[in-house]
């Protein structure tokens, strides 16, 4: 759970007042909502998470909307034909995605066709593209398709990542931040 919390503080860092947001279902992505729950900032937040939603109901400051559409149990999620109809109608500025995993081909990954549709469609409407998952889960595999390394903007992970990776994504236009428990390492700051 630390290593979630770490990414999620570096998320928080991110996070622009005064624009709207997508956070999606991943756990790790609840983290930066308890976090924003803590440090309200003025926002518009969209989510299809019911757990954020109980996480940021009644925080002063943010505007809060779920979506409407079909609950999945196993993670309190809300998908299908209906959620995608409103993200279509939708544009954020920033989305912060979990995954289950990014594959070895860079293709990010989750278990359910449901939740790969609708994250599919949260990519196609954001400027910045915020993907949020520890380091344990790149080279993973998961069986629905969301899009590729290249439809995020950042990705924040941990600073275990297998060196391989490391080298992989520094070869990519993506921005990358690593985090452990002493702080924050953004490859950007290298430069």
């Amino acid at each position: 759970m630390a290593t979630k919390r770490a990414i999620a503080d570096a998320a928080y860092e991110r996070l622009i007042e005064n624009t709207s947001i997508f956070l999606d279902s991943g756990t790790t992505v609840l983290q930066l909502a308890k976090r924003l729950r803590l440090h309200p900032i003025p926002l518009t937040v969209f989510t299809n998470s019911v757990a954020i939603v109980d996480a940021l109901l009644d925080t002063p400051r943010i505007q809060l909307t779920l979506l409407a559409g079909r609950v999945r149990n196993e993670n309190r999620s809300i998908v299908g034909p209906l959620a995608e109809r409103s993200i279509e109608a939708l544009w954020f500025d920033q989305l912060f995605l979990g995954a289950s995993a990014v594959q070895p081909d860079g293709s990010i990954a989750t278990p359910d066709s449901d939740e790969a549709s609708l994250n599919a469609a949260m990519l196609r409407h954001s400027t910045m593209r915020f993907l949020l998952m520890d380091s344990g889960k790149f080279g993973k595999h998961s069986t629905f398709r969301v899009g590729t390394l290249d439809d995020v903007t950042h990705v924040i992970t941990d600073d275990h990542l297998d060196e391989e990776w490391v080298s992989r994504l520094a070869q990519t236009e993506l921005s990358c931040s690593y985090v452990s428990g002493a702080g924050i390492h953004d490859e950007s700051e290298d430069i």
